[in-house]
């Protein structure tokens, strides 16, 4: 190296000595590099200037290449000819991936600033001084990173985000190009940040992730200050990074306390394009429920949540990134940008040879030798890259043999699936005509989730119906079917068939799929009787709440004849404010209509509590001391979510309900903070433990069982659940007056009264 160091000062470089400390360390890694690519990416560095004339360079940094070793040679032998002793290049002994490349390149480099570059892409020439400068004066901030610039099978520009903006946007995506940033090593290291050697893909975004938790800070430069070369087929395009990215996507969700279905984890992000409608009323619903979950979670600056899940709504809306994030750049802005870049970059190779040789005297026969020997040898690897192409050629040939063959397959099992699409919709035809002249309840929107609180409701509404209007015909179309249904039902509904609306706790913008199907029938249906079966309100109190709270009132007041229960007193003095016009009843939830007595010996304690990312009313101290305090009274106490794990299908519910039951009955307390575990112990005569959960459903229940002996009520008071477990230990006969009121009776008179009233009657 020193005897390098030495020609390169000889021919105008700058002398550098062993106790050198860059500020800057830009890490390069490498593999299967194109060295002329790479030509340009090195010289955009070596250009690098900190005024806008462009005379006056920067160079207080230092370039660390880490090669895999399938081209190690001649990667050196290119980075040979700078004769720039701040170059290092480290050849893996193995193939470590570019996690393992980096971590390696972190570990040896002395810069206080870490820069990151790919060997096909470059940097405009004051990129290294701004980032540089900008982190000086802001000890506060972590990483710099910048707007960017695709060129290559892509032309066009990214804006990318500061501070929490930033932050939020890591929720669907990668909050910022890794070629654009430079960070601080010594946060990096102290906090153990390094990136994770088991990840083929997006490593980068996943230590982004963990660093926003350690507290980084982030701030964007509003300029391009890096051209980043897009391959149509390039690694972020790839099956295993799609996967690896949704993955990541799923965890952030996750901790928002959504979870996304396989159906639609492909839509929320990365960016996927324009959707149909139904996915994005899904897409909707689920950054409603984040977003609410993140007010009291608070992981994320609300506004900027927001933000970001307006944008992926805007791009599966239209197809189109907003303006806030990208924009076209026409190609001859590109090869503006591109030429700028490297317009004041050092002598390129055959100049910097006639300098040294003039310089030296050498005669002009060996500069032509030694580009001869190149040529030689780059005729050789043409040769064998062209025995190489002929070969996957006919590799290829032999892929579109058997992908023809796979497509006459697919061909044949499309057909069918067509022909069995034509007969399920005659047999839907043929179901419904039959329904044409008899007098009809249609129960519509039933739950098809894995819930068994909500199946609960649909058994308990059966029961009514069974109970009370045995003779109408009963059809039930769950909310998954109302999509493909609705046509039928519209051609067969008569003005004198009734319509239940399944109840639960989805009135409001938190379940907006449920809502919009309310909507739908509705405003469809003007001439019938509907009656929304009981039900918990709430619409959240911001923007989003508000216009779809406006949208619900504006549909529901125009029907004439719609009647809304609700269960609970604050769910009906809701009604009663948003939709002053149509009649309410309060009532108490259909899921009571059921009565189980198995005559089980009872014993232990049945916890039914809410994981801490599913809608808790508890923070994770409380959460832990709950069952802490169990274990003390029941070490060995079962334990139950009310879930079933997958959908449940109508045909299927009454025995998961059942099975579900036979827990509570065989036990002789109940510890719980959801709402339907509180019912299902009453169903089953079972005391019960009652805390505070995160919505209203359960302090609007408290009223309807004060009365009763068997039902506790604690709120979040955790220092009471000891004692009331003792309380509920000593009943023995479970009474509740709220149940012998016949409020059944009085909801089904109420129903045969209204459908008795004329359309256009004034309450």
């Amino acid at each position: 190296m020193a005897r390098v160091s030495q020609q390169m000062v000889v021919h105008g470089g700058q002398s550098l000595k062993k106790n050198f400390h860059p500020a800057i360390s830009i890490l390069i890694p490498v593999f299967k590099s194109n060295i002329d690519r790479f030509r340009e990416c090195m010289d955009s560095i070596m250009g690098q200037i900190q005024t806008q004339d462009g005379y006056e360079r920067y160079s207080d940094f230092e370039i660390i290449v880490i090669s895999e070793p399938e081209n190690g040679k001649d990667v050196r032998r290119f980075l040979d000819s700078y004769l720039d002793s701040r170059i290092i290049l480290l050849v893996n002994d193995k193939r470590l991936g570019i996690a393992g490349s980096l971590n390696r390149g972190m570990q040896i480099a002395r810069g206080e600033y870490i820069a990151r570059i790919d060997d096909d892409d470059f940097m405009v020439q004051e990129r290294m001084f701004k980032q540089k400068k900008y982190l000086d004066k802001n000890p506060d901030v972590t990483l710099c990173t910048s707007d960017f610039e695709y060129f290559g099978d892509v032309q066009e520009y990214r804006r990318m985000f500061s501070c929490e903006m930033s932050k939020a946007w890591s929720v669907i995506t990668c909050p910022f190009d890794h070629p654009t940033i430079m960070f601080r090593r010594e946060f990096f290291l102290k906090n153990d940040l390094l990136y994770d050697e088991d990840r083929s893909h997006v490593e980068d975004w996943e230590l982004w992730l963990r660093a926003f938790e350690r507290g980084m800070v982030v701030h964007s430069i509003p300029e391009i200050l890096t051209c980043h070369r897009w391959h149509a087929n390039g690694a972020s395009g790839t099956k295993k990074t799609i996967v690896m990215m949704r993955e990541l996507v799923k965890k952030n969700m996750e901790h928002l306390g959504v979870d996304i279905s396989a159906e639609v984890l492909p839509y929320v992000g990365p960016w996927s394009g324009r959707v149909e409608e139904y996915i994005y009323r899904k897409l909707d619903a689920l950054f409603v429920k984040a977003l609410a979950n993140n007010y009291e979670l608070l992981l994320y600056d609300p506004d900027s949540l927001k933000t970001i899940f307006e944008y992926r709504l805007h791009e599966a809306k239209t197809g189109q990134l907003p303006a806030e994030v990208a924009g076209h750049i026409s190609s001859y802005i590109s090869s503006e940008r591109t030429q700028r870049a490297v317009s004041f970059q050092p002598l390129k190779r055959k100049r910097l040879k006639h300098k040294i040789l003039d310089s030296l005297f050498k005669p002009i026969y060996k500069r032509l030798e030694c580009e001869l020997s190149d040529v030689k040898k780059e005729l050789s690897d043409f040769k064998k890259e062209l025995s190489d192409f002929k070969k996957e050629l006919s590799d290829f040939k032999k892929e579109l043999s058997d992908v023809k063959k796979e497509l006459s397959d697919v061909k044949k099992e499309l057909s069918d699936v067509k022909n069995f699409e034509h007969e399920s919709q005659f047999l839907k035809k043929v179901f419904y005509s039959d329904l044409s002249t008899n007098k009809k309840i249609f129960l519509l929107g039933t739950s098809e989730h894995d819930n068994v609180g909500d199946s609960a409701v649909t058994i308990g509404v059966y029961e009514f119906i069974r109970k009370y209007f045995s003779e109408y015909r009963f059809v039930e179309v769950t909310g998954y079917h109302m999509q493909m249904d609705f046509k039928y039902i519209s051609s067969f509904m008569r003005d004198d068939d009734v319509i239940f609306l399944q109840g639960g706790g989805n009135l409001g913008n938190m379940y907006m799929a449920e809502e919009d199907i309310r909507r739908r029938v509705i405003e469809s249906f003007p001439a019938n009787k509907i009656f929304i079966l009981p039900q918990t309100i709430w619409f959240s109190d911001d923007e989003r709440g508000k216009a779809e709270l406006d949208k619900s009132a504006k549909i529901y007041e125009r029907h004439n004849g719609l009647v809304l229960f609700t269960r609970g007193k604050e769910s009906l003095s809701l009604a009663k404010a948003y939709f002053p016009s149509i009649r309410c009843m309060n009532m108490i939830d259909m899921a009571l209509m059921l009565s189980r007595d198995y005559a089980f010996d009872r014993k232990g304690i049945l916890v039914c509590i809410r994981d801490l990312d599913d809608e808790s009313g508890l923070d994770e101290k409380i959460y832990n001391k709950v069952f802490e305090i169990i274990r003390k009274t029941e070490l060995n106490y079962q334990q139950t979510k009310n879930r079933y794990g997958k959908d449940i299908l109508p045909l299927m519910a009454g025995e998961v309900v059942n099975n579900e039951l036979m827990k509570y009955a065989r036990s002789k307390i109940v510890v719980t903070d959801r709402l339907h575990g509180m019912l299902f112990s009453v169903i089953t005569k079972t005391p019960c433990v009652v805390m505070g959960s995160y919505t209203h459903k359960i302090d609007e229940f408290s009223e309807f069982f004060a009365d009763s002996n068997a039902v506790f009520f604690i709120e979040k008071d955790i220092s009471k659940l000891q004692d009331t477990m003792a309380k509920a230990f000593l009943v023995t006969e479970p009474k509740y007056p709220i149940l012998e009121k016949g409020l059944f009776d009085k909801m089904a008179d109420y129903i045969r009264t209204t459908i008795d009233l004329p359309q256009n009657f004034e309450y």
